[in-house]
């Protein structure tokens, strides 16, 4: 496939998703793998997804959506789900609590017709009062989710809830965000090749982590592929290849149990 081919059918993937530049897309971190500082594009900040779980594989490290089926080998997707609760504690949570939008979800819900239909509605127009017309019960709603990429948050059937107290992000990505113009600059932030013809592309609502934590609708762009394989924790820092990995990184001169949870993921956080 020619590079003009794989540029035309990314315009296709991008338009197919009603996306037109500039936008904002992410850059998961990769474990084993962690960023040369260098390799940053400009317009970039620290950033995370909420409702996606990174997961390795052997020359990279991709992302699923909590909710997707799980990647061939992976096992669990979600981390560190809650138990269920009530769809009412849910409902008064989306309805009180300031972290989250409203305007930004969507209520799923049986029709109640006798058949198997479902509808949905925006949360903002949910009604509370019985007697209010369109009043909906609680006990017919089979999920929430979020409208932009369709991320579930509270799912009846599969016991999903990321509706959570503390800071809600043990179902979430970490990496960077960067605000790219043209083709050019989404290939470099993505780090994939000029023949990848973005059919992975798939649209994410991105936290920015510095300022005012504002959130911005984006895209991912899985597809990157690592040459050769990551760091070995077992050979430690003097190991060649490891010093290799490591330099111009944010953890060139860090103590190795850093490098050691960073890789384990043991910090909740964007390495930069």
């Amino acid at each position: 496939m020619t590079d003009k081919h794989a540029k035309s059918c990314r315009a296709k993937n991008l338009d197919e998703l009603g996306i037109e530049f500039p936008v904002w897309i992410f850059d998961v971190d990769q474990p084993s793998w962690p960023r040369k500082l260098a390799d940053i594009p400009p317009n970039s900040r620290p950033a995370a997804l909420t409702g996606w779980v990174a997961w390795p594989w052997e020359y990279g490290t991709g992302l699923v959506c909590v909710g997707d089926a799980p990647p061939p080998g992976v096992m669990e997707v979600a981390k560190d789900m809650k138990k269920l609760g009530s769809i009412q504690q849910v409902l008064d949570q989306l309805r009180y609590d300031d972290r989250f939008d409203s305007d930004t979800f969507d209520v799923v819900y049986d029709v109640g017709t006798g058949t198997q239909g479902i509808s949905s509605k925006k949360f903002h127009d949910w009604e509370f009062e019985s007697a209010a017309r369109g009043f909906v019960a609680a006990r017919r709603i089979v999920r929430i989710e979020r409208k932009w990429d369709c991320v579930v948050f509270w799912n009846r059937d599969t016991g999903i809830n990321l509706f959570k107290e503390g800071d809600g992000k043990s179902n979430a990505a970490y990496g960077m965000a960067t605000f790219v113009h043209n083709d050019d600059e989404l290939l470099r932030a993505a780090g994939v090749k000029s023949d990848n013809i973005g059919e992975k592309m798939r649209k994410a609502e991105i936290e920015l982590l510095d300022g005012d934590k504002e959130r911005v609708k984006g895209i991912i762009y899985p597809g990157k592929v690592q040459q050769g394989r990551g760091l070995y924790l077992n050979r430690g820092p003097d190991f060649r290849w490891n010093h290799d990995i490591l330099s111009g990184t944010a953890l060139q001169n860090a103590p190795w149990s850093d490098v050691e949870d960073h890789v384990m993921e043991n910090k909740r956080g964007p390495l930069v």
